[in-house]
């Protein structure tokens, strides 16, 4: 009889970022190698449809995403979570032995659309974890570099968040960062990483993966 636990929720995964010099943010990944992937990390064998990638430096970190489609993204400003997005969940001091969220932990929430003029650009949002011991100070949108394109075969976006938006970023002391992230997407069930299954990534930092940040 197959194990209900997912065989990756057993294992302290581990990944490596690469340090980058700068990104053009244009949401047109261009600037963007393979090398700044976040790989496939979950034992469960499902295959991923996105692919989600990250760099850092001293400033602070960059992400990006690609995401295939057949039709427009859908978004919903007020309920993002029930349309096309990205959430992103990091905790810049890998205090893995903790199962509730603290004041290093932070829910970065992005979807390609819907944002100022007339929905075009995208949205940013600085959510609250669920059952967090402890909240940071929050982000607002215009503190961030975000741009996204739509094109007819899928969206990309690109993001880059200052150290002064993720509380306890110092790479001079910890290179070692949590990082978990869901895609919402209407066409699929949603991408969970590092998991691939509905492992509640989005309450437990227990859960989500290490990050090295490497040169």
């Amino acid at each position: 009889m197959a194990s209900p636990i997912p065989r990756s929720s057993l294992f302290n995964l581990t990944v490596s970022a690469h340090r980058a010099e700068r990104f053009t943010i244009d949401g047109k990944l261009d600037d963007w190698s393979e090398r700044h992937l976040l790989p496939q990390v979950s034992l469960e064998g499902r295959p991923p449809f996105a692919t989600v990638s990250m760099a850092w430096s001293a400033e602070g970190l960059w992400f990006a995403c690609s995401v295939p489609r057949t039709k427009a993204p859908q978004v919903i400003p007020k309920r993002l979570a029930s349309g096309d997005c990205l959430e992103l969940y990091i905790d810049t001091r890998d205090i893995r032995s903790a199962h509730r969220a603290g004041r290093y932990c932070q829910k970065f929430v992005v979807a390609p659309v819907g944002g100022a003029g007339r929905g075009r650009n995208p949205i940013f949002e600085h959510q609250e974890i669920q059952r967090a011991l402890a909240t940071p100070p929050l982000v607002q949108p215009d503190e961030i570099d975000l741009a996204s394109e739509v094109r007819k075969d899928g969206y990309t976006m690109e993001m880059f968040f200052p150290a002064s938006t993720l509380t306890g970023y110092d790479v001079e002391i910890n290179r070692r960062l949590g990082l978990a992230y869901v895609l919402h997407d209407i066409e699929r069930k949603m991408q969970v990483w590092p998991h691939q299954v509905d492992l509640p990534v989005w309450i437990d930092p227990g859960l989500w993966t290490v990050v090295e940040l490497v040169e």
